[in-house]
């Protein structure tokens, strides 16, 4: 998962799409939430969104895990 904000300026929002980029794009499975005006921090007031994303990376980790052979 790649969560960046698209005003980031102590990371710049080009790293974020590079990371992206770099573990094979959402094509391979990485999700991306990259947020709209957002700088560094993600607000308090999105806590519960972000729970729910580590909620879904980690159901689709048990779900990857439990389909080994």
């Amino acid at each position: 998962m790649v969560i960046h904000g698209t005003e980031d300026q102590m990371i710049t929002f080009p790293h974020g799409e590079k990371l992206l980029e770099s573990l094979g794009g959402e094509e391979s499975g990485v999700t991306k939430h990259f947020i709209p005006g957002q700088g560094h921090v993600i607000p308090i007031e999105m806590r519960e969104q972000f729970n729910a994303w580590f909620v879904e990376l980690i159901e689709k980790g048990e779900k990857l895990s439990n389909n080994k052979p």
